[in-house]
């Protein structure tokens, strides 16, 4: 997701922040830090990528969110910030709020996506597509197997053969024989 910046600022969102290249140090791109936006949106993607139809629509509505929740208050500082620019401190005032409006909301939106990772994490594990159900009395949700596509399931019996074949009724496990093999798999 975005975050609101403009130039001048005199700091930014600690969530974004650190020593890097520019400040010629190695970056600790290998220490992981929940604390940091970059690891927090890493991890959102990452989990949406193999599960992209289902998860594509709900970070596109989050980021649709965050970008509304952002825009008034956008709005509303740039236009303060024309109307009090000429006064005599004018500019050191539009600097600071600013500066202010800008780590305010980059510490907000990591907040948020952390949430929403978990909640990603915890509606998507294992394979499941798991939301509210308050009529379910056992664990008050409705809990559904999106498991693997056909196609992928296909791909995966064709190009390993025999390995995931059930032995024929009456055959011993062990036998390799082809024969002896009935296809357990149903597209």
């Amino acid at each position: 997701p975005r975050v609101p910046v403009w130039g001048g600022v005199t700091m930014i969102g600690r969530s974004l922040s650190g020593k890097g290249a520019q400040d010629g140090v190695v970056e600790p791109i290998l220490d992981f830090d929940v604390n940091k936006a970059f690891w927090i949106q890493n991890m959102v993607a990452n989990f949406a990528y193999p599960r992209w139809d289902a998860v594509f629509p709900l970070i596109k509505d989050e980021v649709d969110m965050l970008y509304e929740a952002h825009k008034a208050g956008i709005d509303l500082m740039e236009k303060t910030a024309a109307e009090i620019y000429d006064e005599d401190d004018g500019p050191e005032r539009v600097v600071a709020m600013a500066t202010d409006f800008h780590v305010s909301a980059a510490e907000a939106v990591h907040m948020r996506w952390q949430a929403f990772y978990g909640e990603l994490f915890a509606r998507f594990r294992d394979f499941f597509d798991i939301v509210p159900d308050p009529d379910d009395p056992g664990c008050g949700c409705k809990v559904q197997e999106t498991g693997m596509a056909d196609d992928w399931k296909k791909r995966i019996v064709d190009e390993r053969g025999d390995h995931y074949a059930v032995p024929a009724d009456g055959q011993d496990e062990t036998s390799t024989g082809s024969s002896n093999l009935r296809s357990s798999v149903a597209f």
